[in-house]
């Protein structure tokens, strides 16, 4: 069973610090505007991330366009019925949502401070249920499985992209088809799975040069390239600068 121990709807400001945590619950963020970044994942609007109880994450707002988002603290089994069968993600991640309004109505009647307050079980597994089944109905009704394989497999690039990542092994750990994985990937977002792996790579690392002052060859390393070369020269050709370039035009700006 599980039930909601607090939540609320939070609009953060530009300069709140990072938040840097080991989760005691089940915590999950709604993003209804704005935007900011889970483990280094920009979100935005419609996205939301889950962190499952004892795992670490790190979120912060977007200086630019910080978020406001809806926040749910889930205690109890972790294996509850509703959690399994809504699009959640079953491991620690980000998803997708499409019900922003009907979320917005329960947490403006039913999340508030004051929950923290009330013991009464039943009505905090209510709630719990009455947001759960929320993505129950979008995965049954807005969604159908070959959309969903295709947010699993970003989902599994993006927390996977720093690795000797091999589209046949996420094929394999997705249970479809490279081929057919590769179709969808077309269908859905007009582009290769491969294309797609490429592209995510480009731009963390270019998060990474305009933010950081790590080397180019750690850089490298930390987007998924053993071989900075490589790296340099796929960066050039998709960017138009050298990673150097990159990094000093972006810090005069």
């Amino acid at each position: 069973m599980l039930y909601v121990s607090a939540g609320n709807l939070e609009h953060c400001p530009a300069n709140k610090k990072t938040i840097r945590i080991v989760c005691p619950d089940i915590w999950v963020h709604y993003i209804i505007s704005g935007s900011g970044y889970y483990n280094d994942k920009r979100l935005t609007e419609g996205d939301g991330f889950i962190v499952y109880k004892n795992n670490y994450c790190t979120y912060r707002p977007d200086e630019n366009d910080p978020w406001t988002y809806i926040w749910v603290r889930f205690c109890g089994e972790d294996d509850d019925e509703l959690l399994k069968k809504s699009n959640l993600p079953q491991t620690s991640g980000s998803f997708h949502f499409d019900y922003k309004d009907r979320l917005i109505k329960i947490a403006n009647e039913l999340l508030t401070e004051t929950l923290m307050y009330d013991e009464n079980v039943c009505y905090r597994e209510g709630i719990a249920r009455l947001i759960l089944s929320l993505a129950v109905q979008e995965r049954s009704s807005g969604h159908s499985d070959r959309k969903q394989t295709v947010m699993l497999a970003k989902e599994y690039i993006a927390l996977n992209f720093h690795k000797e990542l091999k589209i046949e092994k996420m094929a394999k750990d997705l249970y479809v088809d490279r081929k057919y994985l590769r179709n969808l990937f077309m269908h859905y977002l007009g582009i290769s799975t491969k294309e797609y792996l490429t592209r995510y790579r480009i731009e963390r690392a270019k998060e990474m040069l305009w933010h950081g002052n790590e080397k180019i060859s750690a850089i490298a390393t930390s987007v998924g390239y053993s071989d900075p070369l490589a790296f340099c020269r796929i960066f050039s050709q998709r960017v138009g600068l050298t990673p150097g370039e990159y990094r000093k035009r972006k810090k005069k700006e």
